[in-house]
């Protein structure tokens, strides 16, 4: 047991090694023949009514760029809201870090899809180089009605679509595009059709399930422009059972499944007093990073999530014990 244990916690440090070492490389190779290099650590800001909270957690500097999504329901005074936080950031850090935003199709007309990636991809292209549009299609549940089915556009047109209004001149050419996926539930085939449309960065579910790791590796041994996609592994900052729960019917999985029960019973309970709770949360949280995401192959990096308060606060000490940064 101890020898087993000894050669997992080696394959775990060498898988660390490997994961720094590639950052590195790649940063200074890019510095070296002025590229810009796609961020290695991003971080999930926070909008709506907790916008502001993870303004400190920003400022730290351990993240090299800033993802802002876009909330199903989500009406014109909260667009303005985020639209003022990327243009704050871009004016703050002078343009050190990359600024993404989301823009989802939910049920959207043609027109107002491309409306509003044209609005963003201006806002973006402000940052000179780093800024991205990230392409999702939505989790509207109108989108799944009979009457909607046909209709609503999904992430693949709207990356055909913004690759188009580049070529254009209605969005800055130095705009990156970016996509989502699943390795849970997606093909590799739909990781294909998206990088075909124009996808050059992709952002991770966190890969709860052993089969993730087969979807990176098949996704890794693609050829061509298929295999020259980034992708940024999905870690969640889990704070509670609750939270557990979240990502579970977020990532569209069984909560019965025997690999799934078996996460949430190693989820540490709360009777053993706050300190000793928040240690052992940053433990597990560590022990996923470190054990789970790190290992997945061909990643170029790491998408922090944490969409709780305590998330936001332990993040750092997670991603620094991990050694992500």
């Amino acid at each position: 047991m101890a020898l087993v244990s000894c050669q997992l916690g080696r394959a775990q440090t060498l898988a660390q090694q490997h994961f720094y070492r590639s950052r590195v490389f790649s940063t200074t190779i890019c510095k070296a023949f002025g590229v810009n290099t796609y961020p290695t650590c991003t971080l999930e800001r926070a909008v709506g009514e907790v916008a502001g909270s993870d303004d400190g957690l920003w400022k730290q500097g351990v993240f090299d760029g800033a993802v802002y999504p876009d909330l199903p329901i989500i009406g014109p005074a909260m667009n303005a809201g985020i639209e003022s936080q990327i243009q704050k950031q871009i004016e703050d850090e002078q343009r050190d870090g990359w600024v993404v935003r989301t823009v989802a199709a939910q049920c959207l007309s043609e027109k107002d899809i491309h409306a509003r990636m044209e609005r963003v991809g201006k806002l973006v292209g402000r940052a000179e180089g780093k800024g991205a549009i990230l392409c999702v299609s939505g989790g509207d549940p109108c989108r799944k009605m009979p009457f909607w089915k046909d209709g609503a556009k999904d992430s693949v047109y709207m990356l055909q679509h913004a690759r188009k209004m580049k070529a254009q001149g209605r969005i800055s050419a130095n705009v990156s595009l970016w996509a989502v996926a699943n390795p849970m539930l997606d093909s590799v085939d739909s990781y294909a059709r998206k990088v075909d449309a124009g996808a050059e960065v992709f952002l991770t579910q966190p890969p709860f399930l052993p089969t993730s790791e087969e979807w990176f590796a098949s996704v890794n041994q693609l050829s061509g422009d298929s295999n020259q996609a980034k992708i940024l592994v999905g870690v969640p900052i889990i704070t509670s059972q609750r939270n557990l729960d979240f990502w579970i019917r977020l990532c569209g999985l069984n909560a019965k499944e025997s690999h799934i029960e078996g996460l949430k019973k190693s989820f540490p309970g709360k009777g053993s007093g706050p300190d000793v709770f928040e240690r052992a949360v940053i433990d597990w949280n560590t022990d996923f990073l470190q054990r789970v995401a790190m290992r997945m192959p061909g990643i170029s990096g790491i998408h922090a999530m944490p969409v709780t308060g305590m998330g936001r606060r332990l993040v750092v000490d997670v991603l620094r014990e991990a050694q992500v940064t």
